[in-house]
Parts: structure tokens; sequence; C-alpha cells
């Protein structure tokens, strides 16, 4: 799968959810961000521990 989203919309949108991961967490997996791609509404969802944002997306 190929998609395609700015630099600038998905540079804020990480830093935005990477503020809400917890540098030393109880559980290491809490440590990441996790990058869902969902073509059907053409979005990236960028979810960080209790924060998610959607980056509007290009499928090619």
């Amino acid at each position: 799968m190929k998609l395609t989203c700015t630099q600038g919309d998905l540079s804020s949108n990480l830093s935005l959810v990477s503020r809400a991961v917890p540098s030393r967490p109880n559980h290491p997996v809490l440590a990441n961000v996790l990058l869902t791609a969902d073509l059907e509404n053409q979005r990236l969802e960028l979810t960080g521990f209790d924060l998610v944002r959607f980056v509007p997306v290009r499928s090619l």
C-alpha cells in the first residue's frame, strides 16, 4: 500500500502525539506511537498513549 501526505502535516501531528507518550512508562509498549493507514477514510491515524491524531492522505 502506498499513500502520500505532506511532510508538514505528518511532522506537526507526530510531534503532538509524541508529547503524549511518556518517556519512562511502566510498560515499554506504551513508549511508542502507532501509525495506522485507513484507505477507506483516506487518512493516517497516529496514536500515542491516550491521544489520537488524523492526517489526510492520498492513495497511489
